[in-house]
């Protein structure tokens, strides 16, 4: 917005001066002047000055200028600063350079001498439109406050020049005036001010007039009221002068009265509105205020929370007798509980920046190192570890034992980190084996016992026996799995059997021994044995069935 700005008022410039040039080609009075009925023409010079500094001020708005266009840009301004020194060199020393009616033949008017020539005024405001358009192109700091400078003290003379206009002012009145300037050669310049100003709206002088603060709020309200009140109220008095309306005396108390007044009025509404501004920035810290003491009240008990959370963490870790150890991203440790410590032999600054490798065996650490890499680049975020072939750690002293564990994953960012539980099962490892031992000795001494040995269930059915007992009732082991101790007693002594039972599962009795019984053999016949059974019971006391043991007494 602010480079189409200075480009919009680059265009203007050089139409007012294609305007002018084709005046003087045609000899079109209103062309030169810009106005009807103004006596006053634009030179040809400076209708050339005009062009060069419209085409360089559109160069230097250009978003991203090519060197080619600097380049044209700074010849141009050079070239502007020339012809104004060279024109003012005239009227210095008296020369004439010949340089004036160069392009186009001028009638000698009435207020100038000098056909053809820019005035003083004229020219010493293209030597400063070109030092502002030479320095601006350089886009510095100090640059820039240099050419606003400069192109606001050739709008100020331009602006002298409007008065003079507006006030019907004697040329011989002005000092710095020889010829007056053009009504055209005045916008023209009130258009590369402007344009010049825009080409850098956050730098110099535009720094404060662009502010979003207070300060360029109030210079944007105030600034269009001290420019036009003044001209349109010393226009208004004097007009009203001219037609005898009242003495100059009058004029001179009526324009004071109106400024002091109108002043008074926008100096009340500036206070007025810095009151509503800084009640709003009351308000607004007020507000800010109470949200920061929110947001304190809330960081603060998020804080005693988080202490909390790391305070029973970090007690669970101390206290967990499983070892937590937490990994990177390369597989190096970053968290080793006590836990840790107990089970690996390893003191906490032993392992820390340590590789995970250092607490497996060799033999398993490639293994190890591709699993992890395959669980990072999975979906799951926690899997056990070692499910098909168990899984082993490495102690300090180098001796390996068989653990289970699982891992986690918890990716912050881009770091990425692993926390395996693990747990020692050196123990839970041996009871198993001695049960397996048991087991096995149980099957053993069972199934090669030479009395016959039966497992009954507590509702009677036989679910094992071994050969021995085959061979006493003649029945095979498929062919027991579907018979109760009913069905292979004697009548006359299934009561007694029953009884006996009773009294084993009340804890009665806790055994009973050396008991003839009948047996009925698979052929029909009675086969005489001696009982032993007793009732076996889980940890907690429950009946889990009964074992009998039984000897062929026939």
């Amino acid at each position: 917005m602010n480079n189409r700005i200075s480009h919009i008022a680059g265009l203007l410039v050089i139409s007012i001066a294609v305007s002018v040039l084709l005046g003087w080609q045609f000899n079109i009075s209103w062309l030169q002047t810009g106005f009807l009925g103004i006596s006053a023409t634009m030179k040809a010079n400076t209708a050339i000055c005009f062009l060069s500094a419209g085409i360089s001020l559109i160069l230097l708005s250009r978003p991203r200028p090519t060197r080619l266009h600097y380049r044209v840009s700074q010849g141009l301004a050079g070239a502007i600063i020339v012809i104004g020194l060279l024109t003012l060199s005239q009227y210095l020393f008296g020369w004439d350079l010949n340089i004036d009616q160069l392009l186009f033949q001028d009638v000698v008017s009435s207020k100038t001498p000098y056909p053809g020539r820019m005035g003083v005024n004229t020219s010493s405001n293209f030597v400063m439109i070109g030092i502002a358009l030479l320095l601006i192109g350089r886009n510095r700091q100090r640059n820039t406050w240099l050419a606003q400078i400069s192109s606001s003290i050739a709008a100020l003379i331009s602006l002298l020049a409007l008065f003079g206009h507006i006030f019907n002012i004697n040329i011989e009145q002005l000092v710095i005036l020889t010829t007056t300037q053009a009504l055209n050669t005045i916008l023209g310049f009130f258009l590369l001010y402007v344009g010049i100003l825009w080409l850098r709206p956050k730098q110099g002088l535009m720094q404060v007039l662009t502010s979003p603060l207070v300060g360029g709020v109030t210079i944007r309200r105030l600034l269009p009221w001290a420019i036009i009140f003044p001209m349109a109220l010393g226009l208004f008095t004097f007009q009203c002068q001219k037609l005898g309306w009242y003495s100059a005396a009058f004029g001179y108390t009526l324009r004071s009265t109106i400024m002091v007044f109108t002043f008074s009025i926008l100096i009340w509404q500036t206070a007025k509105f810095l009151n509503q501004i800084d009640e709003k920035r009351q308000i607004a810290e007020a507000k800010l205020k109470k949200i920061n003491e929110t947001l304190e009240s809330i960081v603060t008990e998020r804080t005693e929370s988080l202490q909390k959370s790391q305070a029973r963490f970090s007690g669970i870790l101390e206290i967990a007798n499983d070892a937590i150890i937490s990994v990177d991203s390369t597989q190096r440790i970053i968290l080793f509980n006590q836990g840790a410590v107990k089970i690996f032999g390893y003191k906490l600054e032993e392992v820390l920046g340590q590789p995970l490798n250092l607490l497996l065996p060799e033999q398993f650490r490639d293994i190890h190192h591709q699993h992890l890499e395959k669980f990072a680049k999975s979906s799951g975020k926690a899997r056990k570890m070692g499910e098909k072939d168990g899984i082993f750690g490495r102690r300090q002293d180098g001796t390996m034992f068989p653990a289970e564990a699982s891992v986690s994953r918890l990716s912050m960012g881009d770091e990425t980190v692993f926390t395996v539980i693990l747990r020692d099962i050196s123990d839970h490892k041996q009871i198993e084996t001695a049960l397996q031992n048991s087991e096995e000795q149980f099957r053993h001494a069972f199934e090669d016992a030479s009395i016959g040995m039966a497992i009954v269930s507590m509702d009677g059915y036989l679910t094992k026996v071994n050969s021995a007992f085959c061979q006493i009732i003649g029945y095979s082991p498929e062919e027991f799995l579907g018979l109760t101790f009913k069905s292979i007693t004697h009548p006359d002594d299934l009561e007694l059997d029953i009884k006996n039972v009773d009294q084993l599962v009340t804890g009665e009795i806790p055994t009973y021994s050396q008991r003839e019984k009948r047996y009925i053999h698979k052929q029909g016949h009675i086969i005489w044995g001696l009982l032993n059974a007793s009732l076996i019971k889980d940890q907690e006391g429950n009946p889990l069935n009964f074992i009998a043991h039984i000897q062929d007494i026939t």
